[in-house]
């Protein structure tokens, strides 16, 4: 099965105005980068070619707000024409790196549904958008995962400068909201995650990411515990998985990388046991967080 990459003109128009800072707006004026910022309507953006966007764009929008957006983008085409008519081949050459590493990515998926117990997953029709990210300067990609009961796509924003690797870890990155994607087909485990992270509320408090609820956070740390960070890290990327020092847990990247680490043996008992992630296996990983935030 080939991986659904869609590099869309439209969609990196529409990242591109969000992350710039290039129009002021008067008073009462349309503000079309705030507009875009919305969560829900930033969405409406990602589609496989621009008849698909607008047609969804419609749906969901009224003929005010669709008339307005299209005139309000033609303020930022001249700009962005420059900088897509650069940026765009780094964009083709990092859709070929996915491309020609899928062998891995379809073995990482084949683990992930067997410790997840979930059989059936739409992937012919989870698209993969690429954007180029203009004001980025990290040293790896980006990526986040959108489910709904109609439709679920992967983004992965990729500085513009960024050039492709030697290793797999992207491949990780990307597999990494492919298991988020997956896990949420498990009711029965979403719901434990969930219980798990309502009763220990306080504990998760302490854990420096305000951006997330409890249960996204044990979310993150129980695929952390396989992917980028944890053991698949070491089965499908070859690469070696991360010490961790107890001082240095003081952001929410040390918090993964040190779930990672201290779940590798039982992640590869379920792993090598055929075993399915249970409410025990989330118990180790918080069993770790009240050891090391009393």
């Amino acid at each position: 099965m080939q991986l659904q990459i869609v590099i869309s003109r439209l969609s990196n128009l529409s990242f591109f105005i969000q992350k710039i800072h290039q129009k002021k707006y008067n008073a009462g004026e349309f503000n079309l980068q705030e507009y875009l910022s919305d969560r829900e309507t930033g969405f409406l953006f990602y589609g496989k070619d621009e008849d698909e966007i607008w047609n969804k764009i419609n749906k969901n929008k009224s003929k005010k707000d669709l008339r307005q957006v299209k005139e309000s983008i033609v303020d930022f085409e001249a700009s962005f024409s420059i900088y897509w008519n650069t940026k765009s081949k780094n964009l083709l050459s990092w859709k070929k790196y996915f491309q020609n590493n899928q062998k891995v990515f379809w073995e990482i998926i084949n683990s992930i549904q067997k410790i997840t117990n979930v059989k059936d997953f739409p992937f012919s029709e989870t698209s993969i958008y690429l954007v180029s990210d203009p004001t980025s300067n990290a040293e790896c990609i980006n990526a986040w995962v959108s489910c709904t009961p109609t439709e679920n796509f992967v983004v992965v924003e990729i500085p513009s400068t960024l050039k492709t690797p030697s290793d797999l870890f992207p491949i990780g990155v990307l597999s990494h909201e492919f298991f988020h994607a997956i896990l949420r087909r498990n009711k029965k485990l979403m719901i434990q995650i969930r219980e798990i992270a309502e009763n220990n509320t306080k504990l998760f408090k302490a854990i420096p990411e305000r951006h997330l609820s409890a249960k996204m956070i044990l979310e993150e740390l129980l695929i952390s515990s396989f992917l980028p960070e944890g053991y698949f890290r070491e089965k499908h990327l070859d690469m070696k998985i991360s010490n961790y020092d107890l001082i240095a847990i003081n952001d929410f990247i040390e918090w993964r990388r040190a779930i990672a680490a201290n779940s590798r043996s039982i992640a590869k008992e379920y792993v090598e046991n055929g075993l399915q992630i249970d409410e025990k296996y989330l118990m180790t990983i918080l069993s770790f967080i009240k050891k090391n935030t009393s």
